[in-house]
Parts: structure tokens; sequence; C-alpha cells
């Protein structure tokens, strides 16, 4: 629908910018602002949204959008820019691909970018531009640098040791990273496919004990994985799609997932049009929206309604009552 939105703990859902169903690239506050369409979201200690709003219909437009703690929305098409003049290509299309992002305690960027070929920058808050790795080869490379490869990683988040886990979607694999650049397969493993590893890896969360959450899209399950690298299914039945709360869940490719600091886990069932909640013992419940139905509608638990939910993050940091948000 081409909003940013925030679900509150009890399921209060608002809208912080955009308008439902109109395109644009225009700035301003609230939903005077215009979005082409969105991609992926991550926030900072400090309440500042972060956005990737990618082009759309032949219109040249790739760029970090920024919505501040006061609803203000702003654009810093210098990112891309930096990045497809660090690759040395010169044109003035900003298209960049398959774009994720996460930000650091703080304050920086970290963004990770499926295109010739996969690699994962690092802008400071400065505004410095580096390759932290990647960037050779698509591949399942596990290596210091540039050395490394990735094959699609979709989505990336921080821990507060400032490792980085990657969810590299076509090798089947999470990936992780240390500060210097150091990569190393973190669990499953590469193009093969069993009940507890990766099919369709679509997001990536941690928590403050350590522990990384993924949303598999195409399993149709939520995954834990232990610091010690040990995978197992929080929520969700393997390979079946559907919708039931409770112990024995279903979902229908989640594709967005963050917790709350306390043991929940929050996923972006998109297939079902809802936002799902997980306690730590792996009980399902909806927290907002009603399976099966689409449309834009704010509102509390089911009155609220989903067209395309994508990645989901916590504001946490921003509000005594923490929420989340997503496009």
């Amino acid at each position: 629908s081409q909003t940013v939105r925030k679900i509150s703990l009890n399921g209060d859902v608002s809208t912080v910018a955009g308008k439902a169903n109109e395109k644009g690239n225009n700035d301003g506050v609230g939903s005077d602002a215009r979005f082409t369409w969105l991609v992926v979201t991550a926030c900072d200690a400090t309440g500042n949204v972060y956005l990737y709003d990618t082009h759309y219909e032949g219109l040249s437009f790739d760029a970090i959008r920024k919505i501040d703690a006061n609803g203000v929305v702003s654009t810093l098409k210098d990112i891309p820019q930096k990045i497809r003049q660090f690759r040395g290509d010169t044109t003035p299309y900003f298209a960049l691909g398959n774009t994720a992002i996460a930000i650091n305690d703080s304050g920086d960027l970290y963004i990770a970018n499926d295109d010739s070929p996969s690699a994962i920058y690092r802008v400071s808050t400065a505004g410095a531009l580096t390759r932290l790795a990647g960037g050779i080869s698509y591949s399942e490379t596990n290596e210091s640098g540039k050395g490394a490869g990735f094959l699609s990683p979709v989505s990336i988040a921080i821990d507060k040791g400032g490792t980085i886990y990657v969810a590299d979607k076509h090798n089947s694999i999470i990936r992780k990273i240390t500060p210097a650049g150091m990569v190393t397969t973190f669990a499953g493993a590469p193009l093969r496919i069993t009940d507890n590893l990766f099919e369709g890896a679509e997001a990536i969360s941690t928590d403050k004990q350590g522990n990384a959450y993924v949303a598999d899209a195409e399993n149709h399950i939520v995954c834990k994985i232990t610091p010690d690298g040990a995978t197992t299914t929080l929520a969700g039945q393997a390979r079946k799609a559907g919708y039931a709360d409770g112990a024995s869940a279903f979902f229908n490719a989640p594709s967005g997932i963050t917790t709350d600091g306390t043991g929940n886990v929050y996923v972006a069932d998109k297939g079902n049009h809802v936002i799902r909640k997980i306690t730590s013992a792996g009980i399902v419940s909806t927290l907002a929206g009603k399976a099966g139905s689409t449309g834009s509608a704010d509102g509390t638990g089911d009155a609220a309604r989903f067209d395309d939910q994508g990645r989901l993050w916590l504001l946490g940091r921003r509000e005594a009552a923490s929420g989340g948000l997503f496009p």
C-alpha cells in the first residue's frame, strides 16, 4: 500500500507516513510523503527509521529514505549513487537490485546488495562508504573481505556486539560476519534442503541473548538459531502453508521478523495478511489483521487490514511501549 505503519504491542495499527495506493518520491511530513516501492526498513537508537525505496515503472529512483521521530520524511539519494560509483558504474540510474539494510548501535548503516555481484557495505555516520565483504563472485565462499561470496543476501541483522547476520537466500544458508569482515556459515547447508535447513530465508533478526530468528517464506516456518548455530523450528509446519494459531501453528510465506527484548518474536505473515506473535515457548497468536482479508485500514487487532506486508522491525528504543513498523 506504499505506507509505513506502526504496530503497538497491543495490536494497534497506525500509519506513520505515506498514503495508501499512491506512489511517488516526494518528501514531507506523514501523509504528505510518497514512496515508490518500499522493500526494507531499519531503525536506529534514536528512533529514526530508514527505508530502501526502489524504482518503479521506469522511474530512475533508488534511495534510502529516512523518517525522523516527528514523522518527517527525507531522501538520501547519495548512498545508492556512492555504491554504484564504488563499483565503477557512472550511469545516472540508481537501481541496485535486491537490497537489505540494518543499523548498529553507533548509527552506522549496513547494506546487503545483490548486484554485480552481492556485497555487504558499511556507511559510517560521517557518510564514508566501505565494502565490508563480498563483491567479487556469486558463491558460498567463506573468506575475509572481498574474498567472500554471497548469493542473494535478502536480509541483514546486527547483534549488540556488532556481529552481522545475513540471510543468504539462494545459498540456503545464514552467514555470520565479524566487524572486521570475516565471513563464515552460521547455519544451514549450501543448496541442500532438509526440514531444519532453509529454503526461502526472507528475513532475519536477533535477540539480546545472541539467538537469531529466521522467517523462511518457502518452508512456511520460523526458525531459531542459538549462538552455537543449532537450528530448530520455533513455529510453523515445514512446507505446509496455512493459518492457525496456538502450539501447532501454520504460516503462509512469513517474510518479516523482529523481537521485543523479552523473548517474544513478531512475524509478518505475508500470505495470510496478518502480523503474528510467537512466545519463547512457540505459542502463536495473531497480533493484528484478519487472515484472508486485505486492505489498508488502521485499527486495533483484527480491525486492521494489510495488503502486502514486507519486513517487520521493532521501534522499542523510541517508546516506553515498544512498537513495530513495516512498509
